[in-house]
């Protein structure tokens, strides 16, 4: 076998790659002797088709069998030789197939980039500092109690917090549309379910009342069909209910299944809250330093790697779309363009990374990983069960594996970056992380 490599635009290689015509007519002289035994040729027996006939059947079946398999063999042993390490596999195509003559082969590769060691030094990230305060915990506990109130009817107006059990039907030009009419929706005002222009018509109203509610659609709202456009919703209004909280005691506790009563539930409460904090903190600095690697220096990226990207985000996205019954505007959201500057960006991130775990001779850290799935199992009925399940299964320990990975990649970079600490209280911080 012979080896010639021609470098091409970027990080493009052409291999051409020749085997002797012996060694391929070898190959075609075994593939084809594979069909003697099978042969079905009229006026022969099974087995005793002459050899000048039986290659006239099936000599370029033959052929084309012999090189596959060539391909196969000499391929990897080319990489080997010329100590190539593909990116991406682009194309192969023989260019000389013909008997008593050397097969040729050209396989066009993409290598990985020279990508100069990251580093993070000079550069300042902002970093929060956050604990869970007791007014924290009382928050979420009346978050459980507002889950769990009960509504009676009441002689009074609507107000936010009351629920209203109302009939309405809405037009659009004078028009019916469809979905704008329900009977006996029970509505809580202020909790989100309906646009605010709506509840807005509702609120102040009482058992009998009939207002009418004109409501704008948002440009982007989910039912394509109203979006953008102005509604008129005729609203008769059934009944007002007030709720009441229930009390939070032992009992309570207990309802929600937590032991321990009341201490045990707040106890839980913290914890969860802890859990939650841990993790969007360490999701916050994970983006926050893979962004500022992203501004590092700029290197050509394997467009075979940035194509699959992109379409790995673009049947993500389209699955999302579906689920959410969204199906029919998939090639309005999902368009190719839309997803090439983020895919080349995580491509570069995973170069870059790539780069810092073989330069620092970063391993897995099986301590560091445990812990994770640890706490990741802790919002489980039965944690240890849980987290045994993730560590035993391939699929799911390979991912986390990966995640711890990169932890332990950004710890890294820390090391050498200039870190800001900024105080923020929980309630701040979650809401900014929401919100990005």
């Amino acid at each position: 076998m012979e080896v010639s490599v021609e470098k091409q635009e970027g990080i493009g290689r052409k291999l051409t790659i020749t085997v002797p015509a012996k060694e391929f007519d070898q190959h075609v002289a075994t593939e084809l002797k594979k069909f003697k035994g099978t042969a079905k040729i009229p006026g022969f027996r099974k087995g005793k088709v002459p050899a000048k006939i039986l290659e006239q059947q099936f000599g370029g079946q033959a052929a084309r069998n012999a090189v596959d398999a060539l391909i196969n063999v000499n391929y990897p042993k080319a990489l080997e030789k010329e100590k190539l390490v593909p990116a991406s596999l682009l194309n192969i195509n023989p260019t000389q197939v013909e008997k008593e003559k050397p097969f040729i082969f050209e396989v066009d590769i993409e290598v990985y980039p020279e990508v100069t060691k990251p580093s993070l030094e000079g550069v300042e990230l902002t970093q929060a500092t956050v604990e869970v305060t007791k007014a924290d915990i009382d928050k979420t506990l009346l978050s459980i109690q507002e889950r769990q109130v009960t509504y009676a009817a009441a002689d009074k107006k609507a107000a936010k917090g009351d629920q209203v059990l109302v009939d309405f039907s809405g037009t659009i030009d004078g028009e019916l549309f469809e979905g704008g009419q329900m009977q006996d929706a029970e509505i809580v005002l202020g909790a989100g379910q309906f646009l605010p222009e709506f509840e807005k018509g509702v609120t102040g109203a009482k058992k009998g009342d009939t207002p009418t509610a004109i409501v704008s659609f948002p440009d982007d709202y989910q039912g394509q069909a109203v979006a953008g456009k102005t509604a008129e919703f005729a609203i008769t209004v059934k009944e007002v209910r007030k709720g009441t909280l229930p009390e939070l005691s032992d009992d309570f506790a207990l309802a929600m299944g937590v032991e321990g009563g009341l201490k045990g539930m707040r106890e839980e409460v913290e914890k969860g809250l802890q859990r939650e904090l841990d993790q969007k903190m360490r999701t916050k600095v994970r983006t926050d330093v893979m962004d500022a690697l992203a501004q590092g220096e700029d290197f050509p990226l394997p467009q075979a790697m940035v194509r699959e990207e992109i379409d790995r985000s673009m049947e993500q996205v389209t699955k999302q779309l579906e689920q959410q019954g969204m199906g029919a505007n998939v090639e309005q959201f999902v368009k190719r363009e839309n997803f090439e500057e983020e895919s080349k960006k995580r491509v570069k991130l995973g170069l870059m990374v790539r780069e810092i775990i073989e330069s620092e001779k970063i391993e897995l850290d099986e301590d560091l990983l445990k812990e994770r799935v640890t706490q990741m199992a802790g919002s489980y009925a039965d944690p240890d069960a849980y987290a045994q399940h993730v560590l035993n299964d391939e699929t799911q320990r390979n991912q986390m594996a990966g995640v711890v990975l990169e932890e332990q990649v950004v710890s890294k970079l820390l090391e050498t970056a200039k870190i800001k600490k900024v105080k923020q209280s929980y309630e701040e911080f979650m809401h900014a992380e929401q919100q990005s």
